[in-house]
C-alpha cells in the first residue's frame, strides 16, 4: 500500500488508532485517537506512558498480564476502558495489538487499532489489512478461530439450556443458583459471582450466594444498601458513577479485580436482586459474554419469580383451608346453641321459652354479625361499598361504639378518655361506629376476662385519634402489619369465646382509608397487650360549623 494512502487511511479514520514503541510509549495517535482520551496534539503524547491511559484500578490486568502476553505473542486483544485526560471518563473500547518489525524482524514497536464495542458493522480484517496484517494471520488459522468460536457458542447454548432447565423446574431455584453460577465463573474465567436479593424489610440487598471468598470476607457484603441500584444500571462495566461500582471497588483493592460485570434480576419491571461476576485475569467481558450473563440473569429471575409466586398460591390455599374451617366452627357454635334452645323449648311445651330467648338472640345477633361481615368485605373488594359522608363529631361515635359493644364489655374494665373538645369529621357515622366497634370487639376476643381495655379519643396535631388498648395477648413485631391481612389472627385456633373469621381488622383499615384515615397496630410483643388507633383528618372547627349549618338551612 502507497505509504501516502496508508497514512491518510489512518489519519481520517474514525477509530482509534496509534503506535507506540517497543517499551510502549506512545509515538503517534490518529485525531480520532486524540479526541477519544481528551489530548489536543501529539506534542502532549511525549510526557506519557502507556498505563496514563487506563484507570488504576485496569493496571494490573493491563501491565501485568495483557502487555506482557502482547510482548510474547507479538499480537493480542483486550476489551477494556481507555480514560478522558480532561474528564475522567472511561470509554469502553476493543484494543488489538499487533508488533511491528522491519525486513530483519527488529521490532520496531506496536500498532494498536481500538474501536467501540457497541458499533455495528466494524471489520476487523479490513483494518488489520490496513495496518499490514503479520503472517499469523493466516487463512488456517482464522478458519480455526472461527470453529473455536463455534465451540464456545455452543458449550455456552447448553449451558443455558442446563440452567432454563434446572432453573424452571425445581421448586425452590435458591439449591442451584450457586451451581449454575460456578459453571459460569468457569466458562467466563471468572474467580468471583455475587447474588444479591432485595430485602423487603431493608429495602437494601442481601447476599444470597456467592463464590471467591472466604465465609469471613463475604461478611461485609451480607446486607448492601444499594438503592441506585433498585433504579437500574442495566451493565455495571462502566467507569461512571453506578451503586455496583461500591463493590467492585472493594473487590479491586482487596482482591485485585480487574475486570467485573452485573445485571438487575427483573420482574415485571422491579428490581428483586443483583446476579454479578468478577475476574482478576482479564481486562473486560466480550460482548458475548456478557449477553451469557445477561441471559442467566433473566433465567434466574424467571425462576425467583416463579417460585414466589407458587409460594404466595400456596399461602392464599392455606389461608382459604384455614378460614373455611374457622367458619365452619364460628357458624357450627351459635347454630348448636340455637338448636338446643328450641329442643329445650319443645320439651318443655314453651315453659322455657322466655329464659332462653335471650341466649337464642345472642346467637342470631351472632349469625349475622359473621354474615354482616362477610357481606361487607365482598362490597368493599368489588368497590360497592357506599360510604355516606357528614360532618359530625367523632367523640358521638365512640360514645354509641362503646354502647354498642355493651354486652361483651361486661367482665372486663373499661375506662374511657374522650376529648373535651370537639373532635369534627367528616364521614359516615354508621361505618365509623363499625370501625370503633371492631377494634372494641377485637380487644375482648384477646385479653382474659377481667382484663383492661382502654377507650381514648383525642386531637392530636391535625388529626383525630380514637384508641383502643388492651392487656391482652399482644402481638408479635413481624405481625403488626399482617394482621391487618384477610384472615390473619395472631393465633387462628385459639379458642375464643366470642368467635371471629380473621376479617374484622382487613375490613377495619379499609373504611378507615375510604374515610381519607389509617388504622394502625402497635404492640411490644406477645403478652404485653396492643393498641390500635383509627387516625382521621381532623376539620376546622369554623369550617365543619360552617358546613353543618349550610345542610340544615339546605
Amino acid at each position: 500500500m502507497d505509504r501516502h494512502v496508508f497514512e491518510h487511511l489512518v489519519g481520517n479514520s474514525s477509530e482509534f488508532m496509534g503506535f507506540f514503541d517497543p517499551l510502549f510509549s506512545p509515538l503517534y495517535l490518529n485525531r480520532a485517537g486524540l479526541s477519544m482520551v481528551g489530548l489536543d496534539s501529539l506534542d502532549e503524547l511525549q510526557e506519557l506512558d502507556i498505563s496514563a491511559f487506563f484507570f488504576v484500578e485496569d493496571h494490573p490486568f493491563v501491565l501485568g498480564h495483557f502487555l506482557p502476553k502482547v510482548v510474547r505473542d507479538a499480537r493480542g486483544e483486550m476489551e477494556i476502558r481507555l480514560r478522558h485526560f480532561r474528564t475522567g471518563a472511561g470509554l469502553l473500547l476493543r484494543h488489538f495489538f499487533s508488533a511491528l518489525t522491519n525486513l530483519d524482524g527488529v521490532l520496531l514497536g506496536y500498532a494498536v487499532v481500538s474501536h467501540s464495542v457497541t458499533r455495528a458493522g466494524w471489520d476487523k480484517e479490513a483494518l488489520l489489512e490496513a495496518l499490514g496484517p503479520p503472517a499469523y494471520l493466516d487463512s488456517a488459522e482464522r478458519s480455526h478461530a472461527k470453529e473455536e468460536a463455534l465451540k464456545l457458542g455452543a458449550r455456552r447454548n447448553a449451558f443455558l439450556s442446563e440452567a432454563a432447565g434446572q432453573l424452571l423446574q425445581v421448586e425452590d431455584p435458591q439449591t442451584v443458583i450457586e451451581t449454575l453460577c460456578r459453571k459460569a465463573m468457569n466458562d467466563l474465567s471468572c474467580q468471583f459471582f455475587f447474588n444479591f436479593l432485595v430485602d423487603e424489610q431493608t429495602n437494601g440487598l442481601r447476599l444470597n450466594a456467592f463464590a471467591g471468598l472466604s465465609e469471613e470476607e463475604a461478611r461485609q457484603f451480607e446486607s448492601l444498601d444499594y438503592r441506585t441500584a433498585r433504579r437500574g444500571c442495566l451493565i455495571c462495566q462502566c467507569g461512571g458513577a453506578c451503586a455496583a461500582q461500591d463493590l467492585r471497588k472493594q473487590l479491586a483493592s482487596a482482591h485485585g479485580l480487574t475486570a467485573y460485570c452485573c445485571y438487575p434480576l427483573l420482574t415485571q419491571g422491579q428490581v428483586i436482586g443483583m446476579l454479578s461476576f468478577g475476574s482478576r485475569t482479564r481486562g473486560a467481558f466480550t460482548e458475548s459474554e456478557v449477553e451469557t450473563i445477561e441471559t442467566l440473569s433473566h433465567f434466574v429471575s424467571i425462576a425467583i419469580a416463579r417460585s414466589r409466586m407458587e409460594r404466595t398460591l400456596r399461602e392464599c390455599l392455606r389461608h382459604k383451608d384455614e378460614f373455611i374451617a374457622m367458619l365452619a366452627h364460628e357458624l357450627r357454635n351459635p347454630l348448636a346453641a340455637i338448636c338446643n334452645g328450641f329442643q329445650a323449648i319443645a320439651r318443655t311445651g314453651g315453659a322455657a321459652a322466655p329464659a332462653l330467648r335471650p341466649i337464642v338472640g345472642r346467637q342470631l345477633k351472632q349469625l349475622t354479625r359473621l354474615v354482616d361481615d362477610l357481606l361487607e368485605t365482598g362490597r368493599i373488594a368489588t368497590g360497592k361499598i357506599e360510604i355516606k359522608k357528614e360532618i359530625l363529631d367523632l367523640r358521638g361515635v365512640v360514645e354509641q361504639s362503646i354502647e354498642a359493644s355493651e354486652f361483651c364489655l361486661g367482665s372486663y374494665k373499661v375506662t374511657t378518655s374522650i376529648s373535651a373538645d370537639s373532635l369534627f369529621v367528616k364521614g359516615d357515622p354508621a361505618r365509623l361506629i363499625q370501625v370503633v366497634a371492631n377494634l372494641i370487639d377485637n380487644a375482648t376476643k384477646y385479653t382474659p376476662d377481667g382484663g383492661r381495655i382502654d377507650v381514648t379519643a383525642l386531637r392530636i396535631s391535625a388529626e383525630a385519634v380514637v384508641s383502643v388498648r388492651d392487656n391482652g395477648v399482644g402481638i408479635p413485631e413481624d405481625r403488626l402489619d399482617s394482621i391487618f391481612e384477610m384472615f390473619e389472627q395472631v393465633d387462628p385456633f385459639r379458642e375464643r369465646s366470642n368467635g371471629g373469621l380473621g376479617i374484622g381488622l382487613n375490613l377495619a383499615r379499609r373504611i378507615a382509608e375510604k374515610h381519607g384515615g389509617r388504622l394502625e397496630a402497635k404492640s411490644e410483643g406477645l403478652g404485653r397487650g396492643s393498641t390500635f388507633s383509627l387516625r382521621l383528618p381532623l376539620l376546622r372547627e369554623r369550617n365543619a360549623e360552617s358546613e353543618r349549618r349550610l345542610k340544615w338551612e339546605g
